[in-house]
């Protein structure tokens, strides 16, 4: 008996109690829907204009011409294209050769080290 009465009043009576309190804050307070809402959608330009074409692009008044142009185009992209892969064979090229000058350096750096101090090299060979 006392296990039921502790079940409603843990169970049942939350049930009740939270949509009522619900129902009386809801009438103190004042919610309203906007009377007008308005939403403007943005513009859309269709086709090219003047004011859509960049200054770099030329003015083309034929089919002949357009695909003059667009040959030129494609031209110079693969001039750009040939550069670029010439100055990333000429970077790989100048980072092996600094691989190899600081590999030389530090042998360097050790020969002459060794040569000033003769001991070291015995030190380091047989610790």
């Amino acid at each position: 008996m006392i296990q039921h009465d502790l079940f409603r009043i843990r169970f049942v009576l939350p049930l009740i109690l939270y949509p009522l309190s619900f129902i009386a804050i809801g009438g103190c307070l004042n919610i309203k829907a906007p009377d007008n809402f308005e939403m403007k959608a943005p513009e859309i330009h269709v086709g090219s204009s003047a004011s859509d074409t960049p200054a770099n692009v030329p003015e083309t008044h034929s089919e002949v011409e357009a695909k003059a142009e667009l040959r030129k185009a494609y031209a110079r992209i693969e001039s750009l294209e040939k550069d670029n892969r010439k100055l990333k064979d000429k970077i790989s090229k100048m980072e092996k050769d600094r691989k190899e000058e600081r590999a030389l350096a530090k042998r360097n750096k050790s020969a002459r080290d060794d040569a000033a101090d003769p001991d070291r090299a015995q030190r380091t060979e047989f610790p």
